[in-house]
């Protein structure tokens, strides 16, 4: 698998380099727009359309062959990576619960230091019940997922 992100990596800054989006110059003619034999190269519009043609069709071919890489890595290991995957995309609709219960004495202050201490472990609360036994307090979560660590990618 790595080496297939690797490879695609590869393909794309290459494709870059011929294309001459990283260099500035087509690979075709130096910047007077002569070849390096000496002739005149052809109009400028022209090298850029076909090595962008030639760099575009390089690059599905790439692609497709890290593709096909990927899925053969991937094979052997499909039906487990269906069934994780299928785990992950639904704990983003599940909660998990908990519920605290505090003593009748609890302050004001204390009772928001205790909430406090719950949302920074990532609990909202959502019901806070008073009775002569004690405060009860229910929070809510969503599980733990592969799915929250996306907002560390940058970019995403």
């Amino acid at each position: 698998m790595k080496k297939a992100i690797c490879s695609t990596i590869c393909a794309v800054i290459v494709g870059m380099f011929a294309a001459g989006v990283l260099t500035g110059c087509n690979r075709e003619s130096d910047v007077n727009g002569f070849t390096s034999s000496g002739t005149a190269g052809p109009t400028p519009s022209e090298p850029l359309a076909t090595t962008a043609t030639n760099v575009t069709r390089s690059l599905q071919e790439s692609i497709s062959g890290v593709s096909q890489d990927v899925l053969t890595a991937l094979g052997p290991h499909a039906e487990a990576l269906k069934n994780l995957s299928t785990d992950e995309v639904m704990k983003l609709f599940r909660w998990t619960y908990r519920v605290e219960e505090f003593a009748p004495s609890f302050t004001a202050a204390a009772l928001e230091d205790e909430l406090n201490r719950l949302g920074k472990e990532n609990w909202e609360c959502f019901s806070i019940v008073s009775s002569p036994s004690g405060i009860r307090v229910t929070c809510k979560k969503r599980p733990m997922s592969a799915v929250n660590y996306l907002q560390y990618i940058p970019g995403m």
